[in-house]
């Protein structure tokens, strides 16, 4: 056969589960992919009260909450009337909260002297969390959501 053959590694340990409260009641999210993550970023220049922002933050927090929590947050929201910006900076939270978590746990060796020049690093002002930097379709998504805060 030929091509390319890839492998995941499994986590070695599971990170703590991000949790939020909106208007007294508490939602566990579930641990969402890279590629799922990188979802946020169809958020970024949009106006967030156009239909496809809007399309894109239910899909989002249906597959963020899970389908029977989602169902709870959808009576709940309609009830207390939550607001758009609430809900985009309640993606935003959680995003931040689910990306700024180690991937995995760090090795016990020093990795040794290093054999090539040092990689270029992202500006110590930026968001994009150090452990991130070789995670492009994380850092995009965070720097997404960066600028559409400061808009």
């Amino acid at each position: 056969m030929s091509g390319r053959r890839y492998n995941t590694q499994a986590p070695t340990e599971l990170p703590e589960p991000v949790t939020f409260e909106l208007d007294g009641t508490a939602y566990t999210c579930r641990e969402l992919t890279p590629l799922e993550l990188s979802q946020v970023a169809r958020l970024h220049g949009q106006d967030a009260e156009s239909p496809e922002s809007l399309a894109f933050m239910a899909e989002f927090y249906e597959m963020l909450l899970g389908h029977d929590q989602y169902q709870v947050f959808l009576k709940n929201t309609a009830s207390f009337g939550t607001g758009i910006e609430t809900l985009v900076e309640i993606i935003q939270g959680v995003f931040e909260d689910l990306t700024n978590r180690p991937t995995g746990r760090p090795s016990d060796s020093s990795p040794g002297r290093p054999t090539t020049e040092p990689k270029s690093t992202v500006a110590s002002s930026s968001r994009v969390p150090r452990r991130l930097e070789n995670r492009p379709d994380l850092a995009m998504a965070i720097l997404a959501a960066g600028q559409e805060e400061s808009q």
